[in-house]
């Protein structure tokens, strides 16, 4: 879960590492996590970039269907826990 948080944080450097490149590690360890909506979302980014070939973009198309037609993409359940702050009273989710 932590690699997944960890991806999703390096959006606020897509320009700098790549559209391409983000997504990936995003897709990635959304897979590994079982997180199939993340996943999903990072294929549609994938599959949507701009000055990527039409080879390319089938490629990411059949690698998403043959992932979520196994999977289902429902979002994963949000897990709450205390806040760990002292004087905190509220809780947090585990979801990023």
């Amino acid at each position: 879960m932590y690699a997944l948080k960890t991806a999703t944080r390096l959006v606020e450097y897509e320009k700098e590492l790549g559209t391409k490149t983000v997504y990936s590690l995003i897709a990635y360890a959304a897979l590994k996590t079982e997180n199939y909506c993340e996943a999903s979302r990072a294929f549609v980014k994938l599959e949507h970039m701009e000055n990527i070939s039409d080879v390319e973009k089938e490629k990411y198309e059949k690698l998403a269907i043959q992932i979520f037609s196994k999977y289902s993409v429902d979002p994963l359940p949000n897990k709450e826990r205390k806040c760990p702050g002292k004087e905190c009273q509220e809780n947090v989710s585990e979801l990023y």
